[in-house]
């Protein structure tokens, strides 16, 4: 296995949301109704388009923060 990452030349920019049920928990609790699982962290993300490796993570601050 490589020591480091090397994305391919396709890449994707998407937003994700890691699912969490109780707000009281869960720092940066967020509730996205255009989401699947509305309830829990949203992340910028970006991954490599070829291997499905995410390699770029962001946290979304919401408003209170």
């Amino acid at each position: 296995m490589a020591l480091t990452f090397t994305p391919g030349w396709m890449t994707c920019l998407d937003e994700s949301m890691s699912p969490w049920i109780s707000k009281f928990t869960c720092p940066g609790f967020m509730f996205v109704p255009r989401k699947p699982h509305p309830f829990g962290n949203e992340w910028h993300t970006i991954e490599c388009g070829i291997s499905g490796i995410i390699f770029q993570l962001e946290p979304v601050k919401g408003k209170d923060s």
